[in-house]
């Protein structure tokens, strides 16, 4: 699409790996063309209430992000993903750089793998300055509470299902933000998808104001997360960070042990002499070499393979 000049957003991951990001960035700024990884949530009215309530210091010195989210999904969808850190973990992931605004000092990662070097669980633990640490749990193969907490030494805010939330819940009261259209709209496939429209009006605002990138989530920020993710895959052992297992080569190991002739003459060794007839089971004379008894037997010679 770059190629052809149009403008693009792109459904998250926007690449598999840093590097690709980082060509595919090249290309939009080369060409001077938009681009944004569809990271919806940070355009949601509620992400934004949150933003406006951390600026405004309502939670006190931010102290951590504990972040749920696990669903039952099928190994050959979650393999179109790349996974379950990129098609569920990266929503943790956001949350916590959209909260702290810095990028984190360590990542510790555990996780488990199938046997297609797909992850289908990780638990990822992202430390920050001050003391400050974001935990993501998520899950292909389960059911998980999908909540986001947001912890402060002045109070706390909570959001069910995170990536598309429409209510937040603070120490004192909640808050709703209802979608356009209300309960006229009919239900989605996915959850509060209606939600995407403030993202496409987000892109069009950029559009018309000539901009490459969105400041809600900037070509900086696509290449952190690209950053982070390959961190993490490196450390499950996932795709191109796989362990590679070598195949055992038969041929090779065959040729390693055959015994090889040096000397053609060396057939017509002692070790090579022809002591007993296995048609008749007679003995022969240790002296007698493969051509006597061929002759004696009346055995045409064989001929040299073609």
């Amino acid at each position: 699409m770059l190629n052809h000049d149009k403008h693009v957003l792109c459904e998250k991951p926007l690449c598999m790996t840093e590097e690709q990001v980082l060509k595919l960035l090249d290309k939009a700024n080369a060409r001077g063309l938009f681009l944004m990884e569809g990271m919806w949530p940070r355009c949601v009215p509620a992400y934004r209430y949150l933003r406006h309530q951390i600026l405004r210091n309502r939670l006190g010195e931010l102290q951590h992000i504990h972040c749920t989210l696990g669903l039952p999904v099928s190994n050959s969808r979650l393999a179109l993903y790349g996974g379950v850190t990129s098609d569920f973990g990266v929503y943790g992931m956001q949350l916590a750089l959209w909260v702290f605004r810095e990028v984190p000092r360590c990542l510790k990662v555990s996780g488990k793998v199938n046997s297609e070097n797909v992850d289908v669980a990780a638990n990822i633990e992202m430390c920050f300055s001050h003391g400050k640490q974001a935990f993501i749990e998520v899950s292909s193969e389960k059911r998980l509470d999908n909540m986001a907490i947001i912890q402060g030494k002045e109070g706390s805010i909570k959001m069910g299902n995170y990536w598309c939330p429409t209510r937040l819940i603070t120490d004192q009261v909640g808050y709703e933000f209802p979608l356009p259209g209300g309960e006229e709209v009919p239900a989605t496939h996915y959850h509060n998808r209606v939600g995407m429209c403030y993202e496409a009006e987000e892109v069009r605002n950029c559009i018309l104001k000539g901009n490459n990138e969105s400041n809600v989530f900037s070509h900086s920020e696509s290449l952190l997360l690209a950053n982070l993710m390959d961190t993490i895959h490196a450390e499950l052992g996932v795709g191109e960070f796989a362990p590679a297992v070598k195949s055992p080569n038969f041929q090779e190991e065959v040729f390693s042990v055959r015994d090889v002739v040096q000397d053609p003459e060396e057939l017509d060794s002692e070790t090579c002499r022809v002591v007993q007839d296995v048609n008749t089971g007679e003995t022969l004379p240790c002296n007698r070499t493969e051509e006597e008894v061929e002759e004696k037997q009346n055995i045409p010679k064989a001929l040299d393979a073609p």
